[in-house]
């Protein structure tokens, strides 16, 4: 796990609950068509999803630009995250 924490303590996540995150799941088709002919189709986002998202990831954003340590946690999060072998990742600590 990672040991960095950044302070949300003046952010409001009031509208982020388990309702939120669960998925909306497309209503079943008929049986009789063949399956391998049809596309799954991607639910659009809804504009609340998004106006939600986008104030997230201002409070986000603007705790990571207060730390301290800004620079390095820029870069830590911009990086792809690897595995080599021999690395466990349940012994990793960032």
């Amino acid at each position: 796990g990672t040991s960095t924490k950044l302070d949300l303590s003046t952010a409001k996540f009031d509208n982020l609950d388990d309702k939120y995150f669960k998925r909306v799941r497309p209503a079943k088709k008929n049986a009789e068509k063949d399956i391998f002919d049809s596309k799954k189709e991607k639910t659009p986002l809804s504009d609340k999803r998004r106006e939600v998202q986008r104030s997230t990831d201002a409070v986000v954003l603007n705790a990571i630009k207060a730390s301290a340590d800004r620079r390095l946690l820029r870069q830590y999060l911009k990086s792809r995250f690897q595995l080599w072998n021999g690395v466990l990742p349940h012994k990793l600590k960032f």
